[in-house]
């Protein structure tokens, strides 16, 4: 199904359970060096047999070498994670979004100066059941643990159709170590998170 040869991570599942977003790496033959790979995002569909597919890449309007995604509970919306490579040589991630319509998935678009920042880290999203709140990983100057360590903000949907000015989670998710890879609960009230900088086993752990 999903998993293969080729390395599969950052999996999420649609709220009915139908579907699987995923990225899978591949080695990039027309490249060189460190890193000659091309992440793609796939999307792997739920068979009568209870068992997920292997995946087709989502392709158009979807270029390679993008990040995390998270589909809405109408999987009509995906939030996806794109890296561009400004003209300083800084890779800098954002979060976009792409709406299903008739003639497919639109072109993402990004979510915009409340979330993301010209010098700053956003990625892995995921988002509320009602559809108002994003929570995502960033690596900003403000961070609990400073621009060198993945904090956990959010961002809530405003009435204009924008979202609004990122919150940082605070100390009681955030610490001076690294948080990532946040999930939401459909109750809207549970939120589950990795993190190193807790008292854990060791190394990340989940909380």
């Amino acid at each position: 199904g999903v998993s293969t040869k080729s390395d599969e991570y950052l999996p999420s599942i649609s709220r009915d359970g139908q579907f699987c977003v995923f990225v899978r790496s591949l080695a990039d033959s027309a490249k060189s060096g460190y890193p000659a790979r091309i992440e793609t995002l796939m999307i792997s569909t739920l068979s009568e047999s209870g068992e997920f597919d292997s995946g087709i890449p989502l392709g158009y309007p979807f270029k390679s070498n993008i990040g995390s995604a998270t589909l809405s509970a109408t999987n009509k919306h995906l939030f996806l994670t794109i890296c561009e490579t400004d003209l300083n040589g800084y890779n800098n991630c954002d979060i976009y979004i792409s709406v299903f319509g008739n003639e497919g998935w639109s072109e993402p678009v990004s979510l915009g100066p409340g979330v993301n920042g010209k010098s700053t880290f956003e990625a892995q999203p995921t988002l509320s059941l009602d559809q108002k709140s994003l929570y995502f990983v960033s690596i900003r100057e403000e961070n609990i643990g400073g621009n060198d360590n993945m904090d956990l903000y959010v961002s809530n949907y405003r009435e204009d159709g924008t979202w609004g000015q990122t919150k940082n989670l605070g100390r009681t998710i955030n610490t001076e170590g690294n948080e990532k890879a946040p999930f939401i609960h459909h109750d809207n009230h549970t939120l589950y998170f990795s993190s190193d900088g807790h008292e854990g086993f060791g190394g990340f752990d989940v909380y």
